[in-house]
């Protein structure tokens, strides 16, 4: 995915059998942005012939395809990213939300990191997704949530918190977890703190010898196709 008016010529030619699209240069011009797109059924829209979106933006890697570590039974949520350890926290009022994370992302007071609702699964920004269930989502999220809070939410924060609401169902932090996987001090991974997964999150501030560590497993992954009852 590119923005409009980018030159995909070295984008296509380092990777010819990946599809290139572009979106509104707009889209991608800040988090705000981002956020008001993911939180939108313009996104989930352009993608009509895939049961399956899988999000991986430029911070993460994947080490294999991640239905090659999941259960082969179909999936009983639509939603898998990397857990959130420890959880971020919420306090929803209406379609409202006020939010105290990990990360320091914030927009609440200090008393949501004590008393606020318990969010796990998980960040977007590796992340599966089933395309219907968001778009049908995003459609009611879109029309019941003020536009200020979707441009000031992240828009994984946001799936979590309102996406059962309208259907959408979240991955066991259970399972997440061995999917895909990041750290909320990764100035201080080491290789042993780093489990077996499909794929990582947020890896370009880990340590070099760290990063190192999981490219060297994707470079030694097998390379098997997708599986051919699911569309990605």
């Amino acid at each position: 995915m590119i923005p409009e008016g980018l030159d995909a010529g070295e984008i296509r030619e380092r990777y010819p059998h990946v599809h290139v699209k572009a979106t509104s240069a707009e889209n991608l011009t800040s988090v705000r942005h981002y956020n008001l797109w993911l939180t939108s059924p313009d996104f989930y829209s352009m993608w009509p012939d895939f049961e399956w979106i899988l999000i991986s933006q430029l911070d993460a890697v994947l080490v294999c395809d991640p239905w090659e570590v999941l259960p082969d039974e179909d999936p009983s949520w639509d939603v898998l990213g990397a857990p959130w350890n420890p959880p971020v926290r919420v306090v929803t009022i209406g379609h409202r939300i006020l939010v105290r994370s990990p990360s320091g992302q914030d927009r609440g007071p200090g008393w949501v990191g004590v008393v606020g609702r318990q969010l796990h699964v998980g960040n977007g920004g590796l992340s599966l997704r089933r395309r219907a269930a968001f778009q049908a989502a995003a459609t009611a999220l879109e029309s019941k949530t003020p536009r200020a809070t979707r441009q000031h939410t992240n828009e994984d924060v946001l799936w979590a918190a309102f996406g059962p609401q309208h259907g959408v169902a979240i991955a066991a932090s259970s399972l997440a977890g061995g999917v895909f996987w990041e750290t909320v001090d990764p100035g201080n991974v080491t290789p042993e703190k780093v489990p077996v997964a499909a794929g990582y999150h947020g890896i370009d501030r880990w340590p070099a010898a760290t990063r190192e560590h999981v490219l060297h497993q994707m470079n030694h992954a097998p390379s098997d196709p997708v599986r051919n009852d699911q569309q990605q």
